[in-house]
């Protein structure tokens, strides 16, 4: 490759910039010894870096950020057809945005730029992308493929990033309500950018993002989504659990992804028996302990749909699990030697369970789920807020 790929050592090896080279176009002259800082020219100090083709032809395409200045290496790298670089400069000058043609003496910038990830000579300075602030999710208008939110209280700043509109708008491909992802204490970038490719590959919705206890979309984690971040529709939720609640009193099904605690126990793999041809399954926990296991049905075509994704590490709050009317799980083959593998990374689990929640009965007909508020029935979960934990 024309560039190296920089990790956390910048590469000194290269030669002094010739006298008859021509100066980076837009940016100072940036010769320096190894050991000398590195200052980053910023448009604004809520600037962002961009880095990488794909994340950078996603912002040019989405036009949901302010673009300020493209950094676009000589011999910046192409896709397979030849035509990314083109790509990137025709979309650039389209928007307006300042081009800033660079050489090898400018690679240093460009690496601190990119948090010395692989940039391939594209940068894009941009503001960060907009998180519309809500407390709650609202009343579905199916007629007119719009679901409502509470907004948050914004300054004019914010709103002119996030916007502040309440009406949110949504495809039911003709047979669906919406269907919203929440993350809690996902706190990889990386995991983050994974499931918002998914959301965005599958159709989901919204993602709503916990903004105390996960990872922000930082430029790592748009470009572990390969740019899809850029057009997901994204909510920051500062109280999860009030979110959670708020949405569930206004007629959203609350799913909590869970792992199954004893997927090889006889009643457990019973139940996820070889005639269950979805890969997984709900799962309706009574606060005595009890467990039972179905197939699952998507309910989306009757009630619009909140799935819960946790961390990496402990999952979700018990606090957020109580409030969930259903958890769903993702059964694992029995028989397995041991070695201490007992869940999905997070990002897998989630492609898994939206790819499920998202398919379209053949029949159009859906899976009535057990009700829960019968006192003569086991009654399965309490989650009023009153003995929510």
């Amino acid at each position: 490759m024309w560039i190296s790929e920089q990790s956390n050592r910048p590469d000194t090896s290269r030669p002094p910039r010739r006298n008859n080279q021509p100066e980076v176009t837009g940016a100072a002259p940036t010769r320096r010894s190894p050991g000398d800082p590195i200052p980053i020219p910023h448009t604004t100090a809520a600037s962002q870096f961009l880095y990488g083709a794909s994340a950078v032809l996603a912002a040019l395409k989405a036009g949901k950020r302010k673009l300020y200045k493209l950094y676009l290496h000589q011999r910046a790298a192409r896709d397979a057809d030849g035509d990314s670089a083109f790509q990137i400069k025709r979309l650039a000058e389209k928007a307006g945005v300042e081009l800033v043609q660079v050489q090898d003496d400018f690679l240093r910038v460009m690496d601190k730029m990119a948090d010395w990830r692989p940039h391939n000579g594209c940068v894009l300075e941009a503001s960060p992308l907009p998180k519309l602030p809500v407390t709650g999710l609202g009343e579905v208008s199916p007629g007119q493929s719009t679901f409502a939110v509470t907004v948050s209280h914004q300054s004019k700043e914010e709103r002119d990033i996030n916007g502040s509109n309440d009406k949110i708008s949504y495809n039911s491909h003709g047979w669906r309500q919406p269907f919203v992802l929440l993350l809690d204490h996902v706190v990889d970038q990386g995991n983050l950018g994974a499931v918002m490719r998914t959301a965005y590959f599958l159709g989901v919705d919204a993602v709503a993002i916990s903004t105390h206890a996960s990872a922000s979309l930082t430029p790592a984690a748009t470009k572990a989504s390969a740019g899809a971040a850029e057009v997901v529709q994204t909510f920051a939720v500062e109280k999860p659990n009030e979110f959670v609640e708020m949405s569930r009193n206004n007629g959203w099904q609350i799913f909590a992804a869970e792992a199954l605690e004893d997927p090889n126990s006889p009643k457990e793999r019973s139940a996820a028996d070889s005639q269950q041809t979805p890969p997984f399954v709900a799962l309706l926990k009574s606060r005595r302990g009890k467990v039972r296991i179905m197939p699952f049905r998507t309910p989306l075509a009757e009630q619009p749909c909140l799935l819960m994704l946790g961390g990496e590490g402990e999952g979700l709050t018990k606090k957020l699990r109580s409030l969930a009317h259903y958890e769903v799980g993702i059964p694992s083959v029995p028989g397995k030697k041991d070695v201490g593998v007992d869940s999905l990374n997070v990002s897998v689990a989630g492609a898994l369970l939206c790819m499920e929640f998202l398919r379209k009965p053949a029949d159009l007909k859906t899976q009535a789920l057990p009700d829960t508020s019968n006192d003569e029935q086991e009654k399965l979960f309490d989650v009023s807020p009153a003995s929510a934990t």
